[in-house]
């Protein structure tokens, strides 16, 4: 995929990309929300303390088994976080990098790529809105995808733009 294929695939997917951003937080923010704490305890303390013998009925080996299951819980926690973590890193890097190249376009260039693709405007909204044909949007738009690929074209070079094909 070249670079200006790239760059109209993170603008048509924007608004997908903020949605998974906003999934991925709220998922690492309440990951830690599954406890088994409380159940494990349950089951390897007696009711009371003055009791020699634990009255629960909980052998040594379901004990065992739940001290495994916890620390299973927790390696699974800890895989889960790095991966939501480094999505979560990767899609906020992609989608600052964009908003801060656009705000770097002219005003109406970056105004047609953000009503286009993020807010969703058709040509012909965007027509009546401004008062210009479909070939001046779509030329402005030809332009500011020009431009961006200008941006990008550094950091493709270097091997920091993901799926670009020289």
């Amino acid at each position: 995929m070249d670079l200006r294929e790239n760059i109209l695939y993170l603008l048509e997917h924007y608004n997908q990309m903020k949605v998974e951003i906003d999934t991925l937080k709220f998922e690492m923010k309440n990951l830690n929300r599954m406890q088994d704490d409380e159940m494990i305890e349950a089951m390897t303390f007696p009711a009371s303390l003055t009791e020699k013998v634990d009255s629960g009925g909980v052998s040594d080996k379901t004990t065992r088994i739940a001290l495994s299951y916890h620390e299973k819980l927790e390696q699974l926690k800890t895989e889960a976080k790095a991966a939501i973590s480094a999505r979560l890193s990767t899609l906020t890097l992609t989608v600052d990098r964009l908003d801060f190249y656009i705000s770097k376009l002219p005003p109406v260039e970056a105004a047609v790529l953000r009503e286009y693709y993020i807010e969703g405007y058709s040509w012909r909204d965007l027509q009546e809105i401004k008062g210009v044909s479909a070939k001046t949007l779509i030329r402005y738009r030809d332009e500011a995808l020009d431009k961006l690929v200008k941006m990008y074209m550094p950091l493709a070079e270097v091997g920091l733009f993901p799926n670009y094909n020289r």
